[in-house]
This record gives C-alpha cells, structure tokens and sequence, in this order.
C-alpha cells in the first residue's frame, strides 16, 4: 500500500476488511482487503493539512481526526464515517 504522505495513524476496520490511513498529506485513504495480500484503494478524501493522528471507534462505525483550526491556536475534531 502506497499512501499520500506520512501517517501517525493507521486503522484496520475488521468488520468491512478495511484500512483507513490518515497522512499529513491533506488526505484519509481507504483502502479495502481484496486477499488478505493485497489493499485496493478504494477512496482519496481531502482533510485538512497535517490532520494525521485520530481515533477509529469500530462499533461506531467512525473515524475521528484532529485538525488544526483556521487561526493561529485553534483545532477541530473531524468526523468520518465508515459506509
């Protein structure tokens, strides 16, 4: 698996064979298990610059990613959710 950028995070989502992999980058990349082998990616989405670091909570089917806000000091949580 090849991914965007650097990564402080990466989660395995048994339950959709799924990895979701947060870079510095600016992305989230999903990546789905064809073989046990092989990861096809399956989505690129753009998330804030050096959002990399989150918490991936399988029995809510969602990823939660820290961001650096728009001013100086500030941040945000986002939230993505598994389909």
């Amino acid at each position: 698996m090849k991914t965007a950028g650097p990564s402080d995070d990466l989660f395995y989502d048994s339950r959709r064979g799924r990895v979701y992999v947060l870079t510095g980058a600016g992305f989230l990349e999903v990546f789905q298990d064809r073989d046990h082998n092989h990861f096809d990616r399956v989505a690129h989405y753009v998330t804030p610059p050096h959002t990399q670091t989150g918490l991936f909570v399988p029995e809510w089917g969602k990823l939660f990613a820290a961001a650096q806000g728009q001013g100086a000091q500030s941040a945000e949580i986002r939230v993505y959710e598994a389909n």
